[in-house]
């Protein structure tokens, strides 16, 4: 079996160690567990697909005029949103996945028809990354710089950590583990990452 995963960070992405658990049995008697680490073999690549109209906002934000340097920073929230400001916005898609933590099935989320990023090219199991940067996890993209010299954020070291980033791997899967569960540990990942498996969203985080 094989797994094609792809990641989008907002900001700078910081994937401390992505591991697979992979679970087998039924019963805690029986479970044999193997953890492994899938840092190797990554590719990178800066900003979402050219002419992309697709909008993988996590939520609506305020539009805001007062960063000089283009950075983006969190304000505000959906409240006072229009309806039509939230269509296509990841929120709804990824809180379902905190279920198991939430003890009292009445609190739930409940996971919206569709499914958000399926028609970006990055995304698809069969999308060619081959030109895109190999990378190991860990990776920061900002320590790549340049160094902001000018403007009002520049002159201090500063890099550039704001903006998207994606990041593609192959996850072979032996025929062998079929019926077991698996799971797709992220131990670390900067602001509004979303997982994408088989070019089907499988969730995030704030």
């Amino acid at each position: 079996m094989r797994a094609q995963a792809a990641r989008r960070w907002r900001g700078t992405a910081v994937a401390l160690s992505v591991l697979v658990l992979i679970a087998g049995g039924h019963t805690p008697a029986t479970a044999q567990r193997q953890r492994a680490s899938i840092n190797e073999g990554w590719r990178f690549q800066r900003n979402d697909p050219p002419d992309s109209r697709v909008d993988l906002r996590y939520e609506v934000r305020p539009e805001l005029k007062l960063r000089a340097d283009g950075a983006d920073f969190d304000a505000g929230g959906m409240e006072g949103a229009q309806p039509r400001d939230r269509a296509g916005i990841l929120r709804p898609y990824i809180l379902p996945s905190a279920n198991p933590f939430i003890r009292d099935p009445a609190r739930h989320h409940r996971r919206p028809a569709g499914n958000p990023g399926a028609n970006v090219p990055y995304v698809a199991a069969g999308f060619d990354d081959r030109a895109w940067k190999p990378v190991t996890l860990t990776h920061d993209w900002a320590a790549a710089g340049p160094f902001i010299r000018k403007g009002p954020f520049g002159g201090m070291g500063r890099q550039p950590s704001w903006g998207v980033g994606w990041y593609r791997r192959k996850l072979d899967i032996p025929a062998a583990d079929r019926g077991r569960s698996v799971f797709l540990d992220v131990d670390g990942a900067m602001s509004y990452a979303a997982v994408w498996i088989n070019g089907r969203l499988a969730g995030g985080r704030l």
